[in-house]
This record gives C-alpha cells, sequence and structure tokens, in this order.
C-alpha cells in the first residue's frame, strides 16, 4: 500500500474551500453547513476550514428563531473558532469570527459575562482589522459593538460600573464611521444598510433613515435572514 501524496490532501482541502465558499455566496447554508462538517471530521485541524465551519455554524444558527438552535450553534461555531486560534493565534478570519459568535452568545450568559465579553469581542475585531482591513464584516461588527455598547440600559451600565474599573463605552457617532465603511466597501451588504437605516432612525436623522432603510429593502437577500432583513427595511421605511 502507497501513503497518498502530500499535494492529494491539499487538493481535496481545497476542493472543498471553494465549494463551501461557492455555497456561502449563494446562499445554500444548510448544504454549506453539511459539507464543512464532514470536512471537520478529516480536517479538524486546518484553520482554513476551522473558521469558515464557524462561519457556518453562525448562518445556520440564523436561519432559525428557535432559541436553543441558536444557542447550540453560535456555541459550537465559537468553540471551533477558539480552538483555530489555538493553532493559529494570529488568523484573522478566526479573532472575526471568535468576536462574531461570541457577540451573539451574549443572549445566553449572565450580565457580568456580557460586559466581561465586550472587552474581548472588541480585541478580536480590531485584530481582524489589522489583518485585513478591506474586511465589510469586520467594519461592520465594530460598528455594531460601538451600536450595542451605546445602548446598553441603566441597569447593566450601573452593574458595568460596579464589575469594571473602566466598563465599556461608546456613542452612535463612533458606530457610523464603521458602518460607512462597511457600505463603501460592500453597498450589497444588506445587514449593514439595516443597520446604518436603524442608527440614524435613533440619532433622529429621519431622511437619512428613510434612505437606507429603502437602499436595504432594494437589495438582493442570499438567503431566509436576509429575506427577514430586507423585509423589515421596506417595512420601516413606509413608516419613515
Amino acid at each position: 500500500f502507497f501513503s497518498s501524496p502530500p499535494f492529494f490532501f491539499c487538493n481535496m482541502v481545497d476542493a472543498i474551500i471553494k465549494e463551501a465558499d461557492e455555497m456561502q455566496l449563494k446562499g445554500s447554508v444548510s448544504q454549506m453547513y453539511d459539507t464543512l462538517s464532514n470536512a471537520m471530521k478529516e480536517n479538524g485541524t486546518n484553520v482554513d476550514i476551522m473558521w469558515r465551519y464557524a462561519r457556518a455554524c453562525y448562518e445556520s444558527a440564523e436561519e432559525k428563531q428557535d432559541k436553543a438552535w441558536k444557542e447550540e450553534h453560535f456555541k459550537k461555531g465559537l468553540d471551533v473558532a477558539n480552538k483555530a486560534l489555538d493553532i493559529e493565534p494570529k488568523s484573522g478570519k478566526a479573532h472575526k469570527w471568535a468576536g462574531i459568535l461570541l457577540s451573539k452568545m451574549g443572549d445566553f450568559v449572565s450580565t457580568k459575562e456580557k460586559i466581561g465579553n465586550a472587552f474581548v469581542i472588541k480585541e478580536h475585531f480590531q485584530t481582524a482589522l489589522q489583518s485585513d482591513d478591506n474586511d465589510a464584516t469586520v467594519h461592520h461588527c465594530l460598528g455594531a459593538w460601538c451600536w450595542n455598547v451605546a445602548n446598553v440600559g441603566w441597569m447593566e451600565k450601573k452593574a458595568a460600573s460596579l464589575l469594571f474599573a473602566t466598563p465599556p463605552d461608546s456613542t452612535y457617532e463612533e458606530a457610523e464611521p464603521y458602518y460607512l465603511k462597511a457600505s463603501e466597501i460592500d453597498p450589497t451588504f444588506v445587514d449593514n444598510a439595516f443597520a446604518l437605516g436603524e442608527l440614524y432612525e435613533a440619532m433622529k436623522r429621519w431622511e437619512d433613515a428613510k434612505a437606507w432603510y429603502s437602499k436595504c429593502a432594494a437589495l438582493s437577500a442570499k438567503n431566509d435572514k436576509e429575506k427577514r432583513v430586507v423585509k423589515d427595511a421596506a417595512a420601516k421605511a413606509a413608516k419613515l
């Protein structure tokens, strides 16, 4: 028996990555998830497979409204993203998805843990941005971080001030340039266009809010989650 040459395995991994990325672009979430789940059985320590699997877990979670489903898939993806960082600590993509998934876990943890995670999440995104400053998703995520921190309620702010000497802090104004940069890089980014509408609505910049909700409503949705966002944007634009 002869062992397969190394390039054979490289070609197999490259083919899986190409197929998964094509599925992601088409919005074929369940097929992408299944493909990468199978790939993890044979290539579970390949960082390029691992961060893509983490992304697939996120997208699979976002396809459904069921909380238990979401928590299971966010956690599964986060665990793999963190393991990818153990293998390759400077992987910008692994940092990006670790940050996104840790942020999503905020709905399932205590206030103390959520506040503490905010610092880690921001560090993940900043490291990812250093790796690739032309990544629209990372700019969007930093904008979303500012937005979420700016929207923290009085009780949570009080708790944060008691738990941490310097609690996380941000404003709508700090979120705006990140969102705008994300839109500049990728004008078809559905979630980002909606986020700008939401931001300007919160800032009482009604014309800008309507304009961005309308832009979002006119975009093509790739999957079920984006279809819901586009529908919500159209409804919000109609009310302004």
